[in-house]
């Protein structure tokens, strides 16, 4: 690949998009694994930081708003 990288002055060292595809084709099959994994891999980041805001806000909701009544 160095033969076909340049320098780009906002990027540094770069190589073409085409030129990599070349040494790396992926059949349909291999494409579409590939999407459903980022797609999943995506969903997966956001879920986890869902689940871990509710983790630290069911505490605190608890506590300070609707826990038991002290008499």
């Amino acid at each position: 690949m160095s033969e076909k990288s340049f320098s780009d002055s906002h990027y540094g060292i770069v190589v073409p998009l085409k030129d990599i595809m070349s040494h790396h084709p992926m059949s349909n099959i291999e494409h579409t694994i590939q999407d459903f994994h980022d797609i999943l891999k995506f969903y997966y980041q956001v879920a986890w930081k869902r689940v871990v805001d509710v983790i630290c806000m069911q505490p605190a909701e608890h506590h300070l708003i609707s826990g038991p009544q002290q008499h």
